[in-house]
C-alpha cells in the first residue's frame, strides 16, 4: 500500500469513529414566524409550518473547518424517530435500488465516457433476512461527444435506472427507493416533483431518491451504493484497457441527449448488504 492510500486509509478509519447525529430535518415553504410542534394520540411529532417534502431523516457527522458530512438522507414522514432507519424504508417503499456512475478523467477518441452500475434486493425489503445479498441488476457504457466535465453524467444513470432498471419491480403498484451518492441538495426537490431529475423528466411517484455516501460504511445505503462504485469501476478499468467491446450487448443503443448508451453485460456477483 502506498503512502497516500496508507493516508487516505487512515483518514476513512478516523471519520468512520467520529459520533454520528442521527436526526430530522425540515425546512419551510417561505419566511415564518414561529413552529407548531403537535404530537398526536399515537405520539407522533409534526410541524405544520414545514413542507412536507423536504423532511429528511439524516445521517452526519462534525467536521473541523468544514460543513457537517452527510453520511445517509432519506424522506421522513414526520419528526417521530420510533423506527430505525431500516425500519422507515421497509415501511415506505417495497423494493430497494443503488445507482452510481463513474466518468473517466480522459477522453478517448474525443468522447467522454462513463458507466452507471445499477445494484438492488430481487425480494421485497419486508422478506429480506440476513442470507439476502444485493445483486447487481444492470450496467451501461455512457459515450457522450459532449465533452464538459461540468455536466455530470451522474443524472443520466438515474434515468437508465428510473425507465429501465426499476420499471420490473413497479407492477402491480410497488414503489422502489433508489439510492444514489449525487445531488444531496436537489433530492427533495427531484422526489416531489419541483423540478425535473433528467431533462423534462420528473420523477414517478413510485420511486424516491435516497442519498448515500460511498466511501462509509454506516448502514444498508452506504453498502448498495459502495456496491454500485466498485462495479462501475471495474468496467471503466475494461475500457482504458480497450477489451469493453466484448462485453456490450448487441441491439441498438438508448440515444439520451448527446449521449449513446450501451448495455454490459456483467456476472453478477452476489454481496451481502449489512442492516
Amino acid at each position: 500500500m502506498s503512502g497516500k492510500q496508507s493516508k487516505r486509509k487512515r483518514k476513512n478509519q478516523a471519520e468512520q469513529s467520529k459520533p454520528r447525529l442521527d436526526a430530522v430535518y425540515g425546512t419551510t415553504s417561505g419566511d415564518v414566524s414561529f413552529l407548531t410542534i403537535t404530537m398526536d394520540e399515537n405520539g407522533r411529532l409534526t410541524i405544520p409550518e414545514l413542507d412536507p417534502g423536504s423532511i429528511q431523516r439524516r445521517i452526519t457527522y462534525e467536521r473541523q473547518g468544514k460543513r457537517e458530512k452527510v453520511v445517509y438522507a432519506a424522506p421522513a414522514e414526520d419528526f417521530t424517530q420510533d423506527k430505525s432507519q431500516w425500519g422507515e424504508v421497509v415501511q415506505r417503499f417495497d423494493y430497494l435500488m443503488a445507482v452510481d456512475t463513474n466518468t473517466l478523467k480522459e477522453l478517448p477518441s474525443g468522447i467522454r465516457v462513463s458507466v452507471c452500475t445499477v445494484f438492488g434486493f430481487s425480494n421485497p425489503i419486508a422478506r429480506l433476512g440476513r442470507d439476502d445479498h444485493s445483486k447487481h441488476v444492470e450496467s451501461y457504457l455512457i459515450c457522450d461527444t459532449n465533452t464538459d466535465f461540468a455536466i455530470s453524467h451522474e443524472p443520466i444513470g438515474w434515468h437508465l435506472a428510473v425507465t429501465r432498471s426499476a420499471v420490473p419491480f413497479l407492477q402491480g403498484g410497488k414503489s422502489v427507493g433508489l439510492i444514489t451518492d449525487h445531488d444531496l441538495g436537489g433530492i427533495a426537490d427531484y422526489n416531489s416533483g419541483r423540478l425535473p431529475y433528467f431533462g423534462e423528466f420528473v420523477l414517478p411517484d413510485s420511486i424516491d431518491l435516497l442519498y448515500a455516501s460511498s466511501d462509509k460504511t454506516d448502514n444498508f445505503a452506504n453498502i448498495l451504493i459502495r456496491e454500485c462504485d466498485r462495479g462501475a469501476t471495474k468496467i471503466l478499468e475494461k475500457v482504458k484497457d480497450r477489451t469493453i467491446r466484448s462485453f456490450l450487448h448487441a441491439g441498438d443503443p438508448i440515444e439520451l441527449g448527446s449521449a449513446l448508451c450501451f448495455r454490459v453485460r456483467v456476472e453478477p456477483t452476489p454481496k451481502e448488504a449489512p442492516r
